[in-house]
């Protein structure tokens, strides 16, 4: 490829020649998630503008559209965690 995809768990890898990006999925299935439970763009930028980046979340969350998962691990009964709602 002649251009680079942005991933934010790997932003940049030196190629021969010049910097290039690894592909990424995650984010997408959060926004399919936040868009599934109706979120508007009001409450989602809301919400963002009171996390604070520099602390950790004490909540784990599994975004998943539907049941089962391809990576990192293959299982096909892997449920979501999409609790607690904010």
């Amino acid at each position: 490829a002649d251009r680079g995809v942005y991933s934010h768990r790997f932003p940049t890898f030196s190629g021969a020649d010049e910097d290039a990006w690894l592909v990424g999925g995650a984010s997408n299935v959060g926004c399919a998630i936040l868009r599934q439970l109706d979120f508007s763009v009001d409450e989602l930028q809301e919400l963002s503008a009171i996390i604070d980046p520099n602390t950790d979340s004490p909540l784990s969350y599994y975004p998943l559209t539907k049941v089962g998962e391809r990576f990192p691990i293959a299982d096909g009964s892997k449920e979501p965690v999409l609790e607690p709602v904010p």
